[in-house]
């Protein structure tokens, strides 16, 4: 199996919703992606300047994005917002699927409907 795929089934043997960081994938894997990186450099494919200041941007916004948006106040308000609807439309778990930030959709005889959104 080539590094590259070590990697790969890495990140997808975690669990679903676990945390990681593109920073602490590249920490542990970093000599392996440098491998597969000069692999493609061999092979005429070297990361252009772009693509790795996309990447490197890319990643750092992401880490920053999500430290930002790690607060006890806003899981605190976000459930507080899941619990009213929950009791304002009287709905049971088991019709409720797809919670993400636009809302979430719930199961009504074969139709759904969005609850609440972001706006």
């Amino acid at each position: 199996m080539a590094p590259i795929d070590d990697v790969i089934k890495d990140l997808k043997s975690r669990n679903l919703g676990e945390y990681f960081t593109l920073r602490e994938v590249i920490k542990k894997y970093k000599l392996e992606l440098i491998r597969y990186i000069i692999k493609l450099i061999e092979r005429g494919l070297p990361p252009t300047r772009k693509i790795i200041r996309n990447f490197l941007s890319k990643t750092t916004a992401i880490d920053r994005v999500r430290h930002l948006a790690n607060s006890k106040l806003k899981y605190h308000l976000y459930f507080e917002l899941l619990h009213r609807k929950i009791t304002k439309y009287h709905l049971k778990a088991r019709d409720i699927y797809n919670i993400d930030k636009k809302g979430f959709l719930i199961s009504l005889i074969g139709k759904s409907k969005r609850i609440f959104s972001k706006h």
